[in-house]
């Protein structure tokens, strides 16, 4: 027993000695990059006086000059300022101060490097997470609105907007310099819709489409375009036709239609000018059927999203919702006109039809960003045959 209890003593003496040996961890020493951080430049250089204004207000300028953190930087200069409507620090000032930081917070993207050689040019383009946080309902602080850098040749966008100056040197990231602010999305798809009275027949056809289905889950158009618990990760581009575009169409169908059983001008155009008259609501009767909308619809939304500057300058076949069901199908014919680095102009040509749509442009250019895509209101509706 007492040999015993001595080679326990031994082995926890010699326990504790080995223990005693073992060094206390020592934290890697990391050197703090050389050279100027964004803040510094941004502090310094009077071209971005109205961003230094906007970020101080905010409360960022400080995490944009530390030089132990990495950005990348999507910068407005006073010029971009000035041409997206903010050209004083007094209207910085009018902005409530949420709404600023949002905005700002979207123009970073935290803990990346950026470089213009990392931006693909092929398509879909890129998506990157930026500082802004998904609102209520979303609990999680990892859910954040995407911003989508894009390149072509030597020309490059952040979304919609062109890079004026890109890899801008710092010591924490890398700065680009851009044309405009880079507004971040406010709404869903099917809420931008749905509020634009020049999409009332869109609005209809969307509901017919989802005829017996739930629309609160998948494979109904309305869970796909209005849900915002899947927005966060959610890419669509939606052809939006105006009203006039499907009043066109009905009236079209309406008058062939009746002519080809009657034989009478006047009764077809009659008959036709009275299915219009009707409104979005000829959509729900008996004339079109539940399958003929839900194709259609489904021929004006891809699965990405897309913003002009994306598409090439000569038309480019992208497939549709329709290719999940018919995967040859050529999808639709899209192009882009490109002017001092704005899109000024969209077409897109559906199979059936005889000329192309074009996306009808607002102040602001062809593109009509929402949280979970991108529209384009066009004035035809396109024809998958």
């Amino acid at each position: 027993m007492k040999k015993i209890v001595s080679y326990s003593l031994v082995a926890l003496l010699l326990l504790s000695s080995c223990n005693k040996d073992i060094s206390a961890p020592v934290p890697n020493s990391f050197p703090t990059p050389t050279g100027q951080s964004i803040g510094d430049i941004i502090n310094t250089d009077a071209n971005y006086s109205l961003l230094k204004h906007a970020l101080t207000r905010a409360g960022l300028l400080t995490a944009v000059t530390n030089k132990n953190s990495v950005f990348t930087l999507f910068a407005p200069s006073n010029a971009a300022f000035t041409a997206s409507g903010i050209p004083s620090t007094a209207v910085i000032d009018a902005v409530p101060l949420a709404q600023l930081t949002a905005i700002l917070s979207y123009h970073l993207i935290p803990g990346q490097k950026v470089s213009s050689a990392g931006i693909t040019t092929t398509f879909p383009n890129v998506q990157m997470p930026t500082g802004l946080i998904f609102p209520a309902p979303n609990t999680n602080p990892l859910a954040r609105f995407s911003i989508f850098p894009s390149r072509r040749g030597s020309a490059a966008w952040a979304n919609n907007i062109p890079v004026t100056a890109a890899d801008i040197a710092v010591a924490n990231g890398v700065m680009h310099q851009v044309a405009a602010i880079v507004a971040p999305p406010t709404k869903l798809l099917l809420d931008t819709i749905k509020n634009d009275p020049d999409l009332d027949y869109l609005e209809a056809a969307l509901v017919r489409a989802d005829s017996g289905l739930s629309t609160t889950s998948a494979p109904s158009f309305q869970y796909y375009l209005g849900n915002a618990a899947i927005a966060p990760g959610a890419n669509f581009t939606v052809f939006a036709p105006n009203n006039a575009a499907f009043q066109a169409l009905i009236y079209f169908l309406v008058y062939q239609q009746v002519f080809a059983l009657t034989g009478s001008a006047a009764t077809a155009d009659a008959q036709a000018n009275g299915a219009v008259a009707a409104g979005p609501a000829f959509l729900a009767t008996n004339n079109v059927t539940t399958a003929l909308v839900r194709g259609v619809v489904a021929y004006h939304v891809l699965t990405q999203r897309a913003f002009a500057v994306n598409f090439p300058g000569t038309a480019t076949n992208y497939p549709t919702f329709v290719n999940a069901s018919i995967p040859a199908h050529p999808g639709v014919a899209v192009s882009s006109t490109i002017t001092g680095g704005f899109a000024t102009g969209l077409s897109v040509k559906g199979v059936g039809n005889p000329s192309a749509a074009s996306a009808i442009p607002t102040a602001a250019g062809v593109d009509r960003p929402a949280i979970n895509g991108v529209f384009y209101k066009i004035n035809q509706v396109l024809l998958p045959q």
